[in-house]
Parts: C-alpha cells; structure tokens; sequence
C-alpha cells in the first residue's frame, strides 16, 4: 500500500498530504521507509495510541488470513514486494484517514488487510474542501 499511495501521490500534484502511522519504534520506521518512500512522513506508534483513537480493531482469522487477503499478499509478492517479520500486532487492521482540521472527512475500513482503497477517492474528497489540506 506504502507503494501505491507513492505512486498516488507523485501522479497528481493535488493528492493530500500523507502521513503514516506505524507500530514499530522510530529506527524501525527510519529502516522501513528508507527503502520505500524516503520522504513519507510518519509516526512511530509503538503502543498504538493513535490505532486506538481512531478504533482500528484486531481482525478475525478470515480478515487477516482469509482468501482475500492471501490473494493480495499472492499479488503483492509477485510485484516484488515480499512480506517481513511482523513488527507490532500482525492482526491489527490498517486504516485510512482524510483529515480536515479536526474532523475526519473520509475514511476506508478495510475489509481484509490486502483490501485496497480507492486513492483517487482522496484527492476528489480533499478538492471539495473550502481550504486545502
């Protein structure tokens, strides 16, 4: 997703700003987006803080493990991107978050951890809103 959300982004110049959020420590962080998206903007969130503000939940055996998410891992495996040790909870859900000032204007629930949102989905909901983002 890492990937695609770059390649989002350097695609369209509108696309909003991104910043990740992540369970692992800051020099985990710094290795893993050093070899992805060098310039992405992240917080390491070790005790999952934020994952908790925002209700990101555990997934069931079926999200986590189930025939979509393995047919993406299967996708993405075979795009050069290969799966690393787990770093925090392997069953915590990803999010995905547009945030307006103080309020979150647009948001994917994933329904497996290899569903993927619409990206473009972003850019058309940050363009409506009365000051950028």
């Amino acid at each position: 997703m890492v990937a695609e959300l770059r390649q989002a982004a350097a695609d369209n110049p509108a696309y909003p700003p991104i910043l990740f959020v992540f369970q692992g420590s800051v020099d985990q962080g710094r290795v893993y987006f050093s070899e992805r998206w060098p310039e992405a903007r992240a917080i390491a969130d070790p005790r999952r803080r934020l994952y908790d503000a925002f209700g990101i939940q555990r997934g069931s055996v079926n999200k986590v493990l189930g025939f979509g998410a393995i047919r993406a891992s299967t996708q993405a495996a075979l795009g050069g991107h290969t799966p690393r040790v787990p770093v925090g909870d392997p069953w915590l859900m990803p999010g995905l978050f547009l945030i307006h000032t103080d309020t979150i204007v647009w948001q994917h629930r994933f329904k497996h951890i290899g569903d993927h949102p619409d990206f473009e989905a972003l850019v058309d909901v940050a363009s409506t809103l009365a000051v950028p983002v």
